[in-house]
């Protein structure tokens, strides 16, 4: 992938607090930075959710809220949840931790015994996961999950003070050790796959040689440098996508610079956004990226916002910042599109009247079949992917009012389609949505 740059020199000037979200996205250079919500009281912490609503603890409410970021509605989703430091989702799907958000839970005293709670995900309420049974584990800053079963199916939270660093945990919340870093923690990852592969990574802020992220490939073996020096100033979290369209990058928070860098796999440092502003400290700035990497959401606690920064150009059928080709849902009707009977128009009902795999949303209306003179039906049987018209009958005979033979052919995913019309004596193609018909001479 190209070096891209988005540099924004006056974020507030960009963003105001008084517009409505999702209105005023920037595309600089290859990126587009879009306020999802502008309206948070001094937000903490954020984790995408395995379904699609990104998750932002209010430090100032005591609360957790759901955001959509295709419209940016908020929805208070936990209460009571007092100084929330840091949070976080086990993989989708996982058969070892139980489904929800784990959160560490400051109590109102960030200083105070390490505490994380699990919030049902139905019930909405917190239960106790782990709680330190004195101060000297204190000041959580990050919660990870183990993804592969190479680190014990163990849950994983990092102190931001030595000598412990990251307290380990069974699924069930019992304490079965600790790696020792040595040195003041800002954040940890276990990564999602891709480049980065599925090993948990470290981010230390405090060294004599600059700041390291460093990479730990198993139980037990020493960390690996990954990025080290100056370049990633005074960062304070990170988090790391696989593919999809923001690559395969760390990605970090410099609270002092104002930036959002990138990393590289090899190591290779760049500013990716630079003109923001965060609050000092360990909680400055969080980031989260989407489960498919198409978009990273940060937290901005000190303007109130939720931005969300994702590759630019292309159509965005559902305007939710996200282009069609990096959007794994590009009418955000909830059907991913590989399953979606027509992926650009929104119709979570999948309605299909006259069953040809194309919904009537992307037909105009209930099926193609044209009666008495004729039309056509670009089923997806084989047996009855040529009916035509009223009475065809199957695999191509010509009904009571004669028709037109067709097949099925595919259009390049990812691109709109054209609109659709009758197929003439010349063989026109017709394309609806994904699939075209056309005529077999």
């Amino acid at each position: 992938m190209t070096p891209r740059t988005l540099r924004i020199l006056a974020a507030s000037a960009v963003f105001g607090a008084a517009t409505p979200a999702l209105a005023q996205t920037v595309e600089i250079d290859g990126f587009a930075i879009t306020p999802v919500s502008t309206a948070l009281t001094q937000p903490s912490a954020v984790a995408a959710g395995n379904d699609g609503l990104v998750y932002v603890a209010e430090d100032g409410l005591d609360r957790i809220v759901a955001i959509n970021p295709s419209d940016g509605i908020i929805q208070s989703w936990a209460e009571g949840i007092t100084t929330p430091l840091a949070m976080s989702f086990p993989p989708a799907g996982s058969a070892v931790f139980s489904p929800g958000l784990y959160v560490i839970d400051g109590g109102g005293d960030p200083l105070g015994p390490l505490s994380v709670v699990r919030i049902d995900e139905v019930s909405r309420t917190p239960a106790p996961f782990y709680t330190a049974a004195d101060a000297q584990e204190s000041t959580g800053v990050a919660v990870a999950f183990d993804r592969d079963g190479r680190y014990l199916n163990e849950v994983f939270v990092a102190e931001s003070a030595a000598p412990d660093g990251i307290v380990r945990l069974s699924s069930t919340g019992t304490r079965s050790g600790a790696y020792t870093t040595g040195e003041d923690l800002a954040d940890i990852v276990v990564a999602p796959g891709g480049e980065f592969g599925q090993n948990l990574y470290e981010l230390r802020a405090d060294s004599g040689t600059g700041a390291v992220l460093a990479r730990r490939p198993g139980p037990g073996v020493p960390p690996e440098t990954v990025a080290q020096g100056a370049e990633l100033g005074s960062p304070s979290n990170f988090a790391v996508s696989a593919g999809g369209c923001l690559g395969d990058f760390a990605w970090v928070t410099d609270v002092a610079g104002g930036r959002i860098l990138r990393v590289s796999p090899t190591g290779i440092i760049e500013t990716a956004v630079s003109g923001l502003t965060f609050s000092a400290g360990l909680s400055g700035g969080d980031l989260a990226v989407s489960n498919d990497s198409s978009a990273l959401f940060v937290v901005d606690n000190l303007g109130g916002r939720l931005l969300q920064l994702t590759t630019s150009g292309g159509a965005d059928a559902d305007s939710d910042g996200v282009p069609d080709d990096c959007d794994g849902d590009d009418d955000n009707d909830g059907i991913p599109d590989e399953g979606d009977n027509c992926p650009t128009v929104s119709n979570a009902d999948q309605l299909d009247a006259d069953r040809n795999g194309i919904g009537d949303a992307c037909e105009g209306g209930a099926g193609a079949d044209a009666g008495g003179g004729g039309g056509v039906d670009a089923g997806t049987d084989a047996g009855a992917s040529g009916d035509a018209g009223r009475g065809g009958g199957r695999g191509g005979d010509a009904g009571a009012g004669g028709g037109t033979e067709v097949e099925e052919i595919k259009i390049n995913e990812g691109c709109a389609a054209a609109g659709g019309g009758p197929v003439g004596a010349g063989g026109l193609l017709v394309a609806l949505g994904l699939v075209a018909v056309r005529r077999r001479r």
